[in-house]
């Protein structure tokens, strides 16, 4: 991945099929339950994976499970770009999400989008995920936290 246009929006572009592969490893680990999964998505030690184990590590704790995790990015939108490092700016599409404890449904989240901004820096050979957070419609905010698909996050 070595040129990046600027915009890259709809079904096609190398940082949106990027983003999108991240997130489908990241829906991957918690519909699983594997924290082993986030190698795919988080740099090792980055605020991103310190996060997203933390989170998986209480859901597993608590009994939960995710059993349909998704994500759609619409349109991803490279903000700064270096040869190691990348901040994407990226609209991404959540279906509908509810959490199980067992046979007990205790938690269902209505379909929505976000607006997320990625920070990616290049772990042996592959984009990662350092930091990521929501941004507000008006006003981007500096990056730090995920998209969430669980409680807290």
């Amino acid at each position: 991945m070595d040129a990046a246009p600027r915009t890259v929006t709809g079904s096609g572009g190398p940082v949106l099929g990027l983003v999108q592969g991240l997130l489908d490893h990241r829906s991957a680990a918690w519909e699983e339950g594997d924290p082993q999964r986030l190698r795919e998505v988080t740099a090792p030690g980055s605020a991103a994976d310190t996060h997203e184990r933390s989170l998986l590590q209480d859901a597993a704790e608590q009994g939960l499970r995710y059993p349909s995790v998704g994500f759609e990015v619409t349109e991803a939108v490279v903000e700064e770009r270096d040869p190691t490092r990348m901040v994407v700016d990226a609209t991404v599409r959540r279906p509908a999400l509810e959490v199980w404890r067992g046979a007990e449904l205790v938690h269902a989240a209505p379909e929505g989008v976000d607006r997320v901004r990625m920070v990616l820096s290049v772990h042996d050979r592959s984009w990662l995920v350092e930091r990521w957070e929501p941004l507000r419609p008006a006003a981007p905010r500096p990056p730090t936290g995920p998209p969430s698909p669980g409680p807290g996050a």
